[in-house]
């Protein structure tokens, strides 16, 4: 029992601190790059004619964090990338392929 009250506490702490916002890491820049790799990745999901859950189901990764990929607001490792291409039916190369400016 302490330990949770102990963990309580500190959560209640951060977010009396930080106004019970994430602190972000993510730089401006590398968050508009992951916002246009969303989007292109959102387009080639459409394409496909895939909902959110049948991509998901394809590649094994949960249709809540794949939101937040089209929503640029994760970054994602290579296994995930790979992940998507691969249920995608696409090579890896042409999630890439969109104009980053």
């Amino acid at each position: 029992m302490w330990y949770n009250y102990t963990t309580s506490f500190t959560i209640k702490s951060l977010n009396f601190l930080f106004g019970n916002s994430k602190v972000e890491m993510i730089k401006e820049g590398d968050r508009i790059a992951l916002k246009k790799f969303g989007d292109h990745l959102r387009k080639l999901r459409e394409d496909k004619g895939l909902s959110l859950r049948e991509l998901s189901y394809a590649c094994n990764i949960d249709y809540s964090n794949i939101l937040k990929i089209e929503q640029g607001k994760s970054n994602i490792t290579f296994t995930t990338f790979l992940d998507l291409a691969s249920a995608l039916d696409l090579h890896p190369s042409l999630l890439l392929n969109y104009n980053i400016k």
